[in-house]
């Protein structure tokens, strides 16, 4: 059931969203900038997660605020493209402030797309492009391009890990919610084990058939059949409305609930399901309603993710 509006055509004021993609090798970068910084915070419920500054986002940590989260391909060594995006803003002048010195902070999580097209990993000059498209489109309020673009390039979905299953292509995934003057957005890159599904409980994409899915938990349940961990759903929620750093983190719990209602199974140990929750505006709000939108806006937009994905290097998406 959904609460609140979804709008489509808008983009939380203060944030830009860019990507980076090689199609050929099945993978890329998708950045948020928020050149002024957010306060934000992050909730990691994932078994594998591949993430970097995720400590510094803690409540009881000193740096309140981040001006940019890099989403990547490459597992973790996709990670290193986000010192590509720090030394962009660096260069602009964005970041944290220590005396004459200026120290972006740039948070970043990866998906495992390795074994999907090609095994390329994202580097630095990927995310600079990516970083440079996310500051234009803060000026000129672009809509996010969506599917198999930025870090979706090579996401999948439906038990990746699990040999003899084929996967369907996924993707990244955007919806906005509003509520009065409150807007909360999430950009999202599913890259799931488990099947998604849409709000009704009807399945969506993943692994159809429900004698395959029962032998699925049969192989899951010997642990020596799976792969290492190679999937993750990954999403950056993005509000208008002002909140601390400990606010946050509390509404960045609740918008794993998002996952649960469209995703299943879901956190489990071959995933680094992760998200973030970026706050920047001057709109007083509760914090209960805004985690309440949050869980929506990001069911909403792995949903989209799926819908939006086209066939690809071998697996069916649902765009076609």
């Amino acid at each position: 059931m959904n609460f609140f509006d979804e709008i489509s055509g808008e983009v939380i004021p203060g944030f830009g969203i860019g990507h980076a993609t090689d199609s050929d090798a099945g993978t890329g970068v998708s950045v948020v900038v928020c050149k002024e910084g957010a306060a934000c915070s992050c909730d990691i419920r994932g078994g594998g997660p591949a993430t970097r500054e995720t400590d510094l986002l803690q409540p009881e940590k000193m740096v309140e605020k981040v001006h940019a989260i890099v989403l990547s391909g490459g597992s973790a060594l996709g990670l290193d493209a986000s010192c590509g995006v720090a030394k962009v803003l660096r260069e602009e002048g964005f970041g944290f402030r220590v005396g004459e010195e200026v120290v972006p902070i740039v948070p970043a999580a990866c998906i495992y797309d390795l074994n999907f097209a090609t095994n390329k990993i994202p580097d630095q000059d990927m995310a600079i492009e990516a970083c440079v498209a996310a500051l234009a489109n803060a000026e000129t309020k672009i809509v996010p391009e969506t599917g198999c673009v930025g870090a979706g390039a090579g996401a999948c979905v439906g038990f990746r890990s699990i040999p003899g299953y084929t996967p369907m292509k996924s993707g990244i995934g955007y919806s906005v919610v509003k509520f009065g003057k409150v807007k909360v957005a999430a950009l999202t890159v599913v890259n799931a084990l488990g099947n998604v599904y849409n709000d009704d409980g009807t399945f969506l994409a993943g692994v159809s058939n429900p004698k395959k899915m029962k032998n699925a938990f049969k192989l899951m349940n010997m642990k020596n059949k799976l792969d290492a961990v190679t999937n993750t759903t990954l999403s950056v929620v993005m509000t208008n409305a002002k909140f601390t750093k400990t606010e946050c983190k509390k509404i960045a719990t609740c918008a794993n609930d998002g996952f649960a209602r469209a995703i299943n199974p879901v956190h489990t140990q071959n995933d680094g399901d992760s998200i973030f929750v970026m706050s920047k505006g001057k709109i007083r709000a509760d914090v209960d309603v805004v985690s309440t939108m949050a869980a929506e806006v990001v069911a909403n937009s792995i949903r989209d993710a799926v819908k939006s994905a086209v066939s690809c290097h071998g697996l069916t998406g649902l765009a076609g």
